[in-house]
Parts: C-alpha cells; sequence; structure tokens
C-alpha cells in the first residue's frame, strides 16, 4: 500500500431524535471536516436531512434506507483510485492518530475492526472491554472480495450485534482483522445515551459473531467466535472445522492453469499513431454518480461477480473491481433495455474490460526510491522497462485484441530490473496480479479467446524471477538480453520469450546528451571506428580484450579504443540505487565529463564497436543507431529484436561479426563502399524511431465506436 494513500471516511448521517443528540453527530462531523488525515467525508443519508456544515470535502449520497456493510464496500470498490476507506458511525470522530491506519492496512486482505474511546468530559477512556464492541472499519480500496463474503455483507448498520458480526464474517474468510485501540483513537461522543434499538428484541443479527481483541506489535487480533442462537439448548456441540485451511495448502501445492498451446507467430509490436477513443466520455466524477448506476440502472452483464455493465437511460457504466484504474468506462447511446443479462460479449466489447495495460494500483512505481528499503521504482538511467510501460500506456481501448486469431493481449509493466538489483521481490506483487490476471484469462475463454500477458524485463539475470513470471501467469517475456540458448520448453517455462532493445540512455535523457550530434555526416565524421566502454571480471567473454589487441595490432589513427575496467553506470546503479549511498560531487562532475567526451566520439565514428560485455545486448547498441553509427555487433548468441511489419530489419542497419572472425575487421571495414555505409546509417535513424517506440504486441484497426455498434446490434438480437 502506498503511504499516501487518501483517507476516506463514510459515514450515516441523520435527523437525531434530540436537539442536544443532534449537536453530538454535528460535532463529530465538524472534527472530522477539520481532520488533515481525512482528504474526502462521504455522508450517507436516508431521510434526506442535510448538515449544518458546508465544506468540500462532503459529498451526500441519499441510499434511501439504512445503510449497509455491503453499501459501503461497493462505494469503495467504485471509487476508482488507491484509497483507505473508513466506515464509521456518526458519533465517532477522529484525532490525529487516525494517519496511523496506513500502517495496520499494509495488506490488501486486511480488515480494521476498531473499538472506541470515550470522551466522558475532556478525558478519553478505552472503552473497558475492547474485544465487545467496534464502531470504526476500515479496508484499503483494492482489497479483493469473494462473491459469497459480498452477498454476506447486507447487513445494516446501527443494529444489535452487527459490529460482531461484520468481523466474524471477515475472519471466517481468511482476512486478517485487527483492532488497533492501542494505536488510534476513535472518539465516541454520546452522553445523551441515547438508542433507538431494542438490544433484546431485535433479531436482525444471529449466529456466528465475533469478538476482536486489541491487536499486539502489529500482529492480527485474537478473535473469539460466539453463536447466537435461539433454542440453544438442542445445539449440543460447536466446532470449529479446519478444513478450508488444509485443502487450500494442498491447491497451493498444483501448478496454476497451464498456459495453452496457441500459435501466435510473431507478437512483434508496432509505431502507428493513436487514435483518440471516439464514443466514450470521462467516468462518472463522484461516487453517488456512480451508485445512481447501480442503485437505478439495469444490470446488462455479470461474470465472476467482478466484471459488470450497468444500463442507466442511454448511458452504460462498465465496471471491474480489481481494476480500479481502469474499472469505469461509459459512453452514450446504443444498448436498447433488454430483457435479461447477457451471458456473452460482443467480441468488441472485451476491449473495455481487458485493457491494454493492467491496472497496477495500489502499487506506485515511482522514477526514485522514497526510502533503502523502497524496491517501488524504475531502474534508472536506463529506464527500458518504464519506456515500454509508457508505449503501451498509449494504446486505445480496444486495440489490443485480433479477433481474426482470437487473442487479446496485455501488457503488465513493474520494475522487474529493480526486484532483481535489490534481490527483493514484493509478495504483494503476486497477491495482486495474480488473481487480475486470472479473472481476465477466464473473461476471455469465456469468449472463446486467448489472453496474452506481455512483459519486458531489462535486466541480465532474468532467470531469477522465472517462478514469479509462471506465477502470474505472464504468456509471453520480452528479454533485454534475449539468446539463442534459451529453450522455454526444455527449461519449463511456462511463457514464451521474445528480443527486446534497450533504452538509449544518452539519447533520450537530455540531461546526458550533450556532445551528441545525430546523423552526422559521412564526410565530416573523422574516425573509421570507436568504442568507449570497460571490461569487468564478471562479463560473459574476453571479447572486449581481444578487440582492443586487434585495434592495436591495426594501428590506424583512425581507430579509437578505449578499455576501463568499470561499468559508466556502475556508481548509479548499484552504489545509489542498490546500496542507497550518494555519490560524491567531484565523482559526479567527472562522470557528466565523461559522457560529454563519449557521446562526441560516438557521434564523430562512422562504425560503432559493439562487443558483448556482462549481457549480450548492450546500451551502446542503440545509442549508435539513434545517432546515425553503425554498429559492429559481436554477440554471437544474441537475438536482436525484429522490428514491427514488412521493412527494414537489424540488418540492414547493423553488422553482425562472429568473435572467431575478428582478425582483419578494420581492413573490411575500410573496404565498404561508401553508398552502403550511407544506406546503413540511413536505416539506422529510421530504425530507431520505431525501436523507441516499439510495442510487445500488433495493434488492431478495432475502434471504441465500433463497441458502441456492436453493443446495439447485440442487444436488437436479443430483444
Amino acid at each position: 500500500m502506498n503511504s499516501g494513500d487518501p483517507i476516506y471516511l463514510f459515514t450515516p448521517y441523520f435527523a437525531a431524535g434530540t436537539p442536544h443528540r443532534q449537536e453530538e453527530l454535528d460535532t463529530c462531523l465538524r472534527r472530522n471536516v477539520e481532520s488533515v488525515a481525512i482528504e474526502r467525508i462521504f455522508l450517507l443519508v436516508d431521510d434526506g436531512h442535510r448538515p449544518p456544515i458546508v465544506d468540500k470535502k462532503i459529498e451526500i449520497i441519499d441510499v434511501g434506507r439504512r445503510p449497509t456493510y455491503r453499501q459501503w464496500v461497493e462505494l469503495t470498490r467504485n471509487l476508482g483510485r488507491s484509497c483507505l476507506s473508513i466506515l464509521a458511525n456518526s458519533d465517532i470522530y477522529f484525532d490525529e492518530t487516525l494517519s496511523r491506519m496506513r500502517e495496520i492496512l499494509g495488506s490488501p486482505q486486511a480488515f480494521v475492526a476498531l473499538t472506541r474511546h470515550e470522551l466522558l468530559g475532556n478525558q478519553l477512556v478505552r472503552h473497558p472491554n475492547p474485544h465487545w464492541s467496534q464502531d470504526v472499519w476500515s479496508i484499503h480500496g483494492s482489497s479483493q472480495f469473494s462473491d459469497s463474503l459480498l452477498k454476506s455483507l447486507e447487513i445494516p448498520l446501527g443494529v444489535p450485534r452487527c459490529d460482531n458480526k461484520i468481523a466474524y464474517l471477515f475472519a471466517i474468510q481468511g482476512w486478517n482483522v485487527y483492532n488497533p485501540v492501542n494505536y488510534v483513537n476513535a472518539v465516541h461522543v454520546h452522553e445523551t445515551q441515547q438508542r433507538s434499538y431494542n438490544k433484546k428484541g431485535d433479531l436482525t443479527v444471529i449466529g456466528g459473531v465475533a469478538y476482536v481483541h486489541p491487536m499486539i506489535d502489529g500482529q492480527p487480533s485474537k478473535v473469539e467466535i460466539d453463536v447466537w442462537a435461539k433454542n440453544a439448548s438442542a445445539i449440543t456441540q460447536v466446532k470449529l472445522n479446519k478444513s478450508l485451511d488444509r485443502w487450500e495448502r494442498e491447491e497451493s501445492t498444483r501448478s496454476d492453469d497451464q498456459v495453452g498451446e496457441c500459435e501466435l507467430g510473431k507478437l512483434n509490436g508496432t509505431a502507428v499513431p493513436i487514435p483518440q477513443e471516439k464514443g466514450f466520455a470521462d467516468p462518472p466524477c463522484s461516487v453517488a454518480e456512480r451508485l445512481n448506476y447501480i442503485r437505478n440502472g439495469e444490470l446488462a452483464f455479470e461474470f465472476l461477480g467482478r466484471f459488470r455493465i450497468y444500463r442507466n437511460a442511454d448511458q452504460l457504466l462498465f465496471l471491474d473491481s480489481l481494476q480500479p484504474a481502469f474499472a469505469v468506462k461509459r459512453f452514450a447511446g446504443g444498448w436498447p433495455s433488454s430483457r435479461e443479462v447477457l451471458k456473452k460479449l460482443p467480441d468488441e466489447v472485451l476491449g473495455v474490460f481487458i485493457p491494454p495495460v493492467i491496472d497496477s494500483t495500489p502499487i506506485v512505481v515511482r522514477d526514485r526510491p522514497v526510502d533503502p528499503q523502497d524496491v517501488q521504482f524504475w531502474q534508472y538511467p536506463c529506464l527500458t522497462e518504464k519506456q515500454a510501460l509508457d508505449n503501451h500506456l498509449a494504446i486505445g481501448m480496444g486495440e489490443n485484441f485480433d479477433p481474426h486469431r482470437r487473442v487479446i493481449h496485455t501488457y503488465l509493466g513493474l520494475p522487474w530490473a529493480t526486484y532483481i538489483d535489490k534481490k527483493q521481490f514484493p509478495d504483494l506483487v503476486v497477491r495482486y496480479f495474480r488473481p487480475r490476471i486470472k479473472g481476465l484469462s477466464a473473461l476471455a475463454r469465456h469468449h472463446g479467446y486467448y489472453l496474452a500477458v506481455h512483459t519486458v524485463c531489462q535486466q541480465i539475470h532474468w532467470r531469477r524471477l522465472v517462478d514469479q513470471f509462471n506465477d502470474l501467469g505472464i504468456t509471453d517475456l520480452h528479454l533485454s538480453h534475449c539468446e539463442r540458448t534459451i529453450d522455454p520448453a526444455k527449461e519449463e517455462y511456462r511463457f514464451r520469450v521474445h528480443s527486446w532493445p534497450l533504452f538509449a540512455v544518452n539519447v533520450e535523457d537530455p540531461t546526458r546528451s550533450e556532445g551528441l550530434e545525430i546523423g552526422k555526416p559521412i564526410s565530416k565524421k573523422r574516425l573509421l571506428a570507436s568504442f568507449i566502454g570497460a571490461h569487468m571480471k564478471h562479463y560473459r567473454s574476453p571479447i572486449r580484450q581481444k578487440l582492443l589487441d586487434v585495434a592495436r595490432a591495426d594501428g590506424g589513427a583512425d581507430i579509437l579504443f578505449e578499455l576501463e575496467d568499470e561499468w559508466h553506470f556502475n556508481k548509479i546503479v548499484y552504489q545509489e540505487q542498490v546500496q542507497s549511498k550518494a555519490i560524491a560531487t567531484d565523482i559526479q562532475k567527472r562522470h557528466n565529463e565523461r559522457t560529454r567526451r563519449y557521446n562526441e566520439i560516438l557521434s564523430d565514428s562512422v562504425f560503432s564497436l559493439c562487443p558483448e560485455g556482462a549481457g549480450p545486448n548492450s546500451l551502446r547498441v542503440w545509442e549508435s543507431i539513434a545517432v546515425g553509427a553503425i554498429p559492429v555487433i559481436v554477440a554471437d548468441a544474441w537475438v536482436p529484436p525484429a522490428l514491427p511489419g514488412p521493412g527494414l530489419g537489424m540488418d540492414d542497419c547493423c553488422l553482425f561479426v562472429e568473435s572467431s572472425d575478428i582478425d582483419g575487421l578494420f581492413a573490411r571495414l575500410r573496404a565498404i563502399k561508401r553508398r552502403e555505409i550511407k544506406a546503413r546509417q540511413a536505416a539506422c535513424l529510421e530504425i530507431y524511431d520505431q525501436m523507441r517506440r516499439l510495442r510487445t504486441y500488433p495493434i488492431s484497426s478495432q475502434r471504441p465506436d465500433d463497441v458502441v455498434t456492436a453493443l446495439s446490434q447485440r442487444s436488437n438480437r436479443e430483444d
């Protein structure tokens, strides 16, 4: 969970029976409005009463009847953004300790049931038996709910034992339940002691209930189960059955569904202009507006209890409860009223539910780490994985599926390189994304499609995450260091592998581009060939040292070959990012000077020598292509990426030389005709423009306005 997630408060609001009691409720509302920890307050009003307080924080939701816990969960799920959602009774307000709630809800399956403190005069006094009663409940906005749990939450607030029943329901569903009464103050204002319910006569809630003890040292609370029953003498025993836990352990030892066999051909990207989405309006901006669809609209489609379409008048609301950022799309017209819920959708509509990029909420990947323990940041300055994600975010809705081959594509963008470098793989990655991907795959299969899940990994040691790729359901792994020796079948991978370029750091980063001259005419270049780089003991082969010997043997003044003992970005990646140690100012200054000189020499070279180093691919290959210095690649096992569609390929701009054939290399370079050199340089510049915008899958000609037509046609047929 992001430590900056906003806190949203939901609370019932109504006209109290006496002025004194009304003042107590309004005091609590006023104090919560004043709280800097609370970003928004949603008042659940069932009697039309309006508060005397007007503030931009407050949004009123008329619910028509006493609000239920399910309504709160539904409203939270439909917020469309990462948040911490709190439900509190009307006579509760919070002090500055509320922000501690973020520390508790670190898991998507965490549930808070918080006991109150009484305000007696000016003193706060903790409830004498905190496990008996709770007045505040909290979940994270990304929490995942089973259908059975969601249905069971149709319990109104404010009836006897409702708090104990809710804790019971979450506990038996396997959630971690916390009662942070010793850490967070929920202040109860009820000196009038006026109540509108009959504790002994109200049987709305009977059966199993739970008593949640105060949490200790941040661990989940101990929970006691109690059963409220009529004719209790007929029940001879209450027993705890642990079969569900045992069956879950047995199931977890089995492999996930195998990736089906599917001949997809080459799943290469394409660099095409991105069309604007037509026919789609902005998502409903308020919870109240979305609730209006759910309460007053017609449920037109539902699958797995997760994917839903509501129709209200001439507009449609699309909801995916596990992808809040992509959860809501609406457009006008096109679907007359249907008589029943659709069992299947038109193919084109899957492009609404299965997005080009999987929503990463609540995980936030930043450009820089927030602290030494943070692993949710893009490795820099080589931003290959970030660039890949940005390229896919530009894909329009519905353009990610191929109806001819019955394939729907989606992309998962995460900082794999950082996880590998930091030697930390967050458990929450699998916990969040595995159910999202499995649900999308099930939806695709239900409609006769295969879901292809793509991701890009730039790290040399990508094999360290094979188990995680398999667990997540990745079907297509695009590697910056792809080699001919990789055999997915032999190595029992459940994904295909493809080649992917690297981010051209000195070209794409304006702070590192000083000295570059892109497309410098061949006649003005003073060097035939150059190399500036390093050789370190862990590199794949001694090919760089051997090339140095060949350059020395040639002795030509038009050759520059410099070999150092440390990678140019070694300190930035491994000292600053991995070890979280600052780089000294003088070292950074020398680094900048070396970068400028490197750029000048690269721009001034007809050919750029690109031998393999720590991996078969190198940043230098792509920087060379970008500036028009023809790469001479010596990396026997490397599989270069394919360009999208027909036309130019890497062979048109690069020279590939076997490591066993480097003797006499420079004489052969001098013998190449000027016409071929110019053609290769032009190909470099054209190819780089495509490579920097590469996508992992082809773009469909499907347009969002086709979705409107498809919906209309399907509805007309069924009506």
